[in-house]
């Protein structure tokens, strides 16, 4: 059984990095800054700027379908203003507006 545990331990070990790989990027936090002037940006636009959805009809697809949580709870809005210290979440994804 000696003749096994360099298998074992191999995969232990890549196991345990690819856990570690998973817990950075489920708990990683996007922030998104504001132009400089401006006051919002538009839930839709902010999909797409974090690189969650590829289109405008994407983001509103998920928004409609209750995917998209502000502050916490479920967002309807397809255009809310999104303003600074606003959070938004999304499957394993968090984003901060800054």
């Amino acid at each position: 059984m000696h003749f096994l545990f360099p298998i074992f331990n191999g995969l232990a070990t890549s196991i345990i990095f690819f856990l570690v790989y998973l817990s950075d990027k489920i708990y990683q936090m996007k922030e998104f800054k504001l132009r400089e002037g401006a006051e919002y940006i538009e839930l839709n636009n902010l999909l797409q700027q974090l690189g969650w959805v590829g289109t405008g009809g994407e983001a509103k697809i998920r928004i409609k379908q209750e995917e998209i949580k502000v502050n916490g709870a479920v967002e309807l809005r397809v255009r809310k203003k999104m303003r600074v210290g606003d959070s938004v979440q999304f499957q394993n994804e968090e984003g901060k507006v800054i």
